[in-house]
């Protein structure tokens, strides 16, 4: 079985982040434990579509995740390279978006990122 895609610096990102790391995902949250361990990536708790009986980009599956994890929407940051399943819907439940991706991104309260350690500019 393959691992759930991870971002190239995701190993970097992982140890320097300090913060809690949550995995909103629409897989199988099985399926994503699975590669999590065989990538040795460690998130405080990943939180599929099983879990909250909402697919993304519907500003739900958000939502639940919010209650899931116990905070709000102001508390947390979400990165997404998405900008339809993943970022719109975030920054809808008013959670700050970052962008990884080449597309271009007109709204100033989206902050666009080139790797996934260009956060630790922001945080």
């Amino acid at each position: 079985m393959e691992n759930t895609p991870a971002f190239d610096d995701a190993y970097d990102f992982f140890a320097k982040c300090q913060l809690p790391i949550y995995i909103l995902t629409n897989n199988d949250t099985k399926y994503v434990e699975e590669s999590m361990n065989r990538l040795e990536l460690q998130p405080k708790a990943i939180i599929s579509s099983e879990m909250t009986h909402y697919y993304k980009p519907a500003k739900e599956a958000f939502e639940k995740a919010l209650e899931i994890i116990g905070l709000d929407a102001q508390e947390v940051i979400y990165i997404g390279d998405s900008l339809g399943k993943d970022i719109l819907a975030a920054q809808e439940v008013g959670i700050q978006p970052y962008f990884i991706g080449k597309e271009h991104v007109d709204d100033e309260n989206i902050k666009v990122l080139e790797t996934l350690l260009d956060i630790f500019q922001y945080i």
